[in-house]
């Protein structure tokens, strides 16, 4: 109900007409992949046993910085945009493919160690599964956004 001469209210933010429930799952989803790249970025990337030594590479000694620069920018430009209610998302998903693909690559780099010595194991730390799931879980986002029931973002 408005005055005459005055435009009505905005909806609530989160209420736009255009933001369907699945558009929000996908939201959800797709910021919820964001923070785990985040998190397994400063988490441990592989593990090196020789006896009773353990030595850990953490993310954040490597490619960790890329991926948590990419999904921290990605994931602030999607609250950004959600609130201004757009519901096109492209940024979040293309950093989650970038750090997918980063993950995959240096999940297969710290697998094709060999260390010569069955003394010494190098294994992949939890982080890059972390940001392997995190990064499933973006490009998961972008099918349940373009699912039959959502709208269309053109």
């Amino acid at each position: 109900m408005s005055s005459p001469g005055f435009p009505p209210p905005p909806p609530p933010i989160g209420t736009q007409p255009d933001q369907s429930p699945i558009k929000q799952r996908a939201y959800l989803v797709l910021q919820m992949g964001l923070a785990l790249i985040i998190l397994g970025s400063i988490l441990p990337w592989a593990k090196a046993s020789a006896g009773f030594a353990q030595f850990e590479k953490n993310g954040m000694e490597g490619d960790g910085q890329i991926t948590v620069i990419l999904a921290g920018i990605a994931l602030v430009w999607t609250f950004f945009k959600r609130s201004k209610g757009q519901t096109k998302f492209v940024l979040g998903p293309i950093a989650g493919l970038l750090c997918l693909i980063i993950a995959i690559i240096d999940i297969a780099d710290v697998s094709s160690v060999d260390t010569g010595t069955a003394f010494v194991t190098v294994q992949v730390g939890i982080g890059l599964w972390v940001c392997l799931i995190g990064g499933i879980a973006t490009c998961i986002s972008v099918m349940i956004g373009r699912s039959k029931g959502a709208p269309s973002s053109s």
